[in-house]
């Protein structure tokens, strides 16, 4: 038996029988305070580059961290620190380290730099992020932030076709490694 059992392809997997009482269903909620820090945890981690339409690993961005720390009070990325470029374990717990560091504003700072992929990665991750992260409290926020008030909204149409279809071509290039 397959843990999912049958699905369709087509279709995301958001619960399955249980196991015990094959009555009731577990479903499957996920966490996108532990997910951001399991992403920045495994590209800084990572031994070797992950690939998706190009390398995506971290050395740009600590290298853009760290230059910018250099400058002083001229810097370009004041919020981003040597805890973002290097952290240490009570850091890797940080949820807001991490997602400075996974962030649209990181992503677009690397692609100037060339590094098209790995740009692409801290996008789609600071937008999955910002979605999935729903906590709007007025201008406070990003408007991306607010919560989902209908199944017509533009966000779950990006998460069901960019998003996926992201982490499919991802997939799709790893087994023609």
């Amino acid at each position: 038996m397959a843990l999912l059992g049958e699905y369709n392809n087509d279709e995301v997997p958001y619960r399955m029988k249980n196991p015990i009482d094959t009555k009731r269903y577990i479903y499957f909620i996920p966490d996108p305070l532990h997910l951001v820090k399991t992403c920045r945890n495994n590209l800084f981690n990572s031994k070797k580059s992950l690939w998706n339409m190009g390398p995506i690993y971290k050395e740009p961005i600590t290298e853009m961290i760290r230059a910018d720390i250099s400058r002083g009070d001229l810097r370009i990325y004041p919020q981003l620190t040597e805890a973002h470029a290097s952290p240490n374990a009570w850091e890797k717990m940080n949820v807001r380290i991490a997602a400075q560091t996974l962030s649209s504003t990181v992503g677009l700072a690397v692609q100037s730099r060339g590094y098209e992929a790995l740009g692409k990665f801290l996008i789609t991750i600071d937008t999955w992020f910002d979605y999935m992260n729903t906590g709007y409290q007025g201008k406070k926020f990003k408007e991306s932030r607010k919560p989902f008030e209908n199944n017509n909204d533009p966000r779950l149409n990006w998460l069901s076709t960019e998003f996926l279809g992201y982490l499919d071509s991802w997939e799709e290039n790893a087994k023609n490694l």
